[in-house]
């Protein structure tokens, strides 16, 4: 089983986050990303890389960056993933990324799965309230069975209440 992800984007103009280059979709088959290239047209990031959507950039690398599993986890299951960068982080520090990959393993699109992706989503999302990024993090979940479709709504407000991202990304089973 395989899925993709594909997202509307409502973004407005966010303040900086602490990413510097933005990180987009890269289309083809199955879930990749990259970052973006500016184009040689002067602007300061003329030629490099685009940093321009710091919001957006940390809500796809927390969303769809792989956590580790944690202990005990579907013990028939050898490989727990994980970022390689956990490995160097001090000891008590919180995995980087979400076990959203985890719930997406699920066949089924039900309700259930779409509580457990809103749960998994507020928790990995949770840093940029708690680091003052963001004002308030609203994620919807809303699950369409008959279309294999989990639609994952993420609404980012900042310290003033201001809509600063508002992106939702369309979730795709399909056997392979």
């Amino acid at each position: 089983m395989t899925w993709t992800v594909s997202f509307r984007d409502a973004e407005s103009t966010a303040p900086a986050a602490p990413l510097d280059w933005d990180t987009v979709m890269v289309d083809g088959d199955g879930l990749a990303f990259d970052w973006a290239l500016a184009p040689l047209d002067g602007s300061p990031d003329s030629g490099g890389l685009v940093s321009r959507a710091a919001i957006a950039t940390a809500v796809i690398l927390s969303l769809f960056t792989d956590a580790r599993a944690p202990d005990g986890w579907r013990t028939e299951v050898q490989d727990r993933r994980g970022w390689w960068g956990d490995g160097m982080s001090p000891a008590g520090t919180e995995p980087f990324g979400s076990w959203l990959w985890t719930v997406l393993e699920q066949a089924i699109v039900s309700d259930a799965m779409a509580a457990d992706a809103r749960r998994e989503a507020e928790r990995a999302l949770a840093w940029m309230v708690r680091d003052r990024v963001a004002g308030s993090v609203t994620v919807t979940a809303t699950p369409y069975p008959a279309d294999r479709r989990l639609d994952l709504r993420i609404e980012i407000r900042s310290t003033s209440g201001a809509v600063i991202h508002d992106r939702t990304f369309d979730i795709l089973w399909r056997q392979t």
